[in-house]
């Protein structure tokens, strides 16, 4: 796999005891269901990481503005079959 820019984040992946994973981006932290998705939405991420970045901090941005204190927030990243970039 050809990699995007060089990424400006640390990322941590942390397995959890359910078969499933925790990781971190920058600041952002996020879950996968299985090994086969984290596989997909780091290779998306990896792929071209600006572009994922960018339509992340737009959903954040928007969801932040509309938000109620009752609401949770919870990232769109990552979603192997809807994709990352929405």
């Amino acid at each position: 796999m050809e990699l995007g820019r060089i990424i400006n984040h640390k990322i941590i992946i942390e397995p959890t005891d359910n078969k499933g994973f925790c990781v971190r981006v920058g600041c952002g932290k996020f879950v996968f269901n299985n090994i086969n998705d984290l596989q997909q939405g780091l290779k998306e991420y990896l792929s071209n990481p600006e572009e994922i970045e960018k339509d992340y901090n737009k959903i954040q941005t928007t969801e932040c503005e509309t938000a109620s204190e009752s609401k949770v927030l919870v990232p769109p990243f990552p979603s192997p079959s809807q994709g990352l970039a929405r």
